[in-house]
């Protein structure tokens, strides 16, 4: 069966031209490309259009992102800075609390207990020239004075007034007994009262304490006999 030209003219320029078919339930695009998916182009178009905006709005959000970074980041700095000088005023409170325990610690009674301690009941250095710093941390100016002129200025062929021990009264000892008492407060007066046995003999004698600078020292021992160490060591020799 033959073909005229005209019909095939009319088949190609068919073919050549665009055309919608319903093909199930789906649109096909046919033409010189081919056969798509309408539909199927049609929903690319859009998921590409949405990809697009989503990624501008990430790109927004990386921006906004950016700037709630920067402002978090000055707002820590910020708030570093108080906390460091919230730190510092503690520490400087804690520590002027510290050092104000520590001189409410150093009692009278505590400064005659340490003085004790030193002494080792005459074993220790406190009455020797190797003792002055204990002379200075002990006792008053007057009274420090006193004795490193007993230890530095005796004549050598000589004893000196310290032939004694001081804390105890005695040139030899045996203590039982002892016992340091709470200051008492007279007035401006405050002393500490000491007693032991010594040898079995009840002695008591009483520290009288004077504040230089904040610090309790001891200006003079009062051995309740009509004698105390400062009359005794401005006893000329």
């Amino acid at each position: 069966m033959k073909h005229s030209g005209k019909s095939n003219d009319s088949d190609s320029a068919s073919y050549n031209s665009l055309a919608i078919e319903r093909h199930g339930e789906r649109k096909l695009q046919i033409g010189i490309f081919g056969t798509f998916d309408v539909e199927t182009y049609g929903d690319l178009g859009a998921r590409r259009g949405a990809s697009a905006n989503a990624a501008a709005e990430q790109s927004r959000d990386v921006v906004s992102g950016r700037g709630e970074t920067k402002r978090r980041y000055a707002g820590m700095k910020t708030a570093s800075l108080i906390l460091i000088i919230l730190l510092v005023s503690s520490f400087g409170s804690i520590t002027n609390g510290a050092q104000n325990r520590q001189s409410a610690a150093v009692s009278p009674d505590a400064v005659v207990k340490e003085l004790y301690r030193v002494h080792r009941k005459g074993y220790g250095p406190l009455f020797e020239k190797k003792g002055k710093t204990y002379h200075e941390k002990f006792f008053d100016r007057n009274l420090a004075g006193l004795i490193w002129k007993d230890l530095t200025e005796t004549p050598a062929d000589m004893v000196g007034n310290l032939d004694f021990d001081p804390l105890f009264n005695a040139q030899d000892i045996r203590i039982t007994g002892f016992r340091i008492g709470a200051p008492v407060v007279e007035g401006e007066n405050v002393t500490v009262p000491v007693g032991f046995k010594n040898f079995g003999k009840k002695t008591s004698m009483k520290f009288m304490m004077v504040n230089e600078s904040g610090v309790w020292k001891i200006a003079n021992i009062d051995y309740g006999d009509g004698n105390d160490l400062v009359k005794l060591l401005n006893t000329p020799l």
